[in-house]
Formats: structure tokens, sequence, C-alpha cells
């Protein structure tokens, strides 16, 4: 008699253990999956846990968890729909994704933050422009001009 073919949740479980993604990535991955429907791999917005609830049961904290998620749905390892807060509901997917080559660091170039400035250039204020006039605290030229 044959061996049975692994089911997807079994292929999942595998598929992660065997990818070199970094450690808290795969551990929100096993937590998620280890909730998830058994035919499918997807959590539904009825029964997707909090970020609260995964970084308790993985050890990291909520910080840890969204960099793993967001990390994990770069590689196409999660798949999310909705969004997170009071009374949002979220969905996940997941799927086997390629391996991380990203190195420790998982910088990625991301769409988000292409070509944005995050903050404006700064000038001295001692150096601002008056339009003319003399700044706070600063008596007229004693020259006459």
């Amino acid at each position: 008699m044959g061996a049975r073919p692994r089911s997807w949740w079994h292929q999942l479980q595998d598929a992660i253990e065997r990818s070199n993604l970094p450690r808290s990535d795969r551990a929100v991955f096993r937590f998620y999956l280890s909730r998830a429907s058994y035919e499918s791999a997807e959590l539904s917005a009825r029964f997707t846990p909090a970020q609260e609830e995964a970084a308790r049961a993985t050890g990291y904290t909520v910080r840890q968890v969204r960099r793993a998620e967001r990390h994990l749905e770069h590689h196409g390892w999660l798949k999310i729909t909705g969004a997170t807060g009071p009374g949002k509901v979220r969905s996940l997917k997941l799927t086997p994704g390629p391996d991380c080559h990203c190195g420790s660091g998982r910088v990625h170039d991301h769409p988000s933050a292409r070509g944005v400035r995050r903050t404006e250039d700064t000038r001295d204020p001692r150096t601002a422009d008056t339009n003319g006039g003399h700044a706070a605290g600063q008596s007229p030229d004693s020259t006459g001009s």
C-alpha cells in the first residue's frame, strides 16, 4: 500500500521548517498554522487571533509579531486581508513562499518608502530669512541702514 499524500496543512508545516526565514517569522507562522483550517490553511476573520495573542503564544513582542507578519507577507508566506484595531477584523491565508535572501536585517525595498522623504530639510533658525525685518531680540543696525 502506497503512502498517503500529505495534507496541505502538513505541506505548509514542512515548508516552514525547511525555510531559512528568521526564527520569529517561523514561530509566528506556526502559531497561525496551528489555528488555521486543516483543509485550506486559512483563518477566517471570525477565528483570526489578535496580534497580542500571537505575541503571548510565541514569546515575542507585539512589535516583533507585526514585523514577522510584514516579512512573511513580503515573501508570500502570508496573505493578510482586513485591518487591525478595535472593531476591525483580519483574515489570513497561509501559503508556502520562497526562501529569504534578505539577511538578518530584513531590509526590503517597500513601495511605500520609495522616493518619499520622511522628514523635510530644516534650516538653522538662527539664519532663517526674516523678510527684511529684525528677528526677535535683535536691535536695528547702529549704522542706520
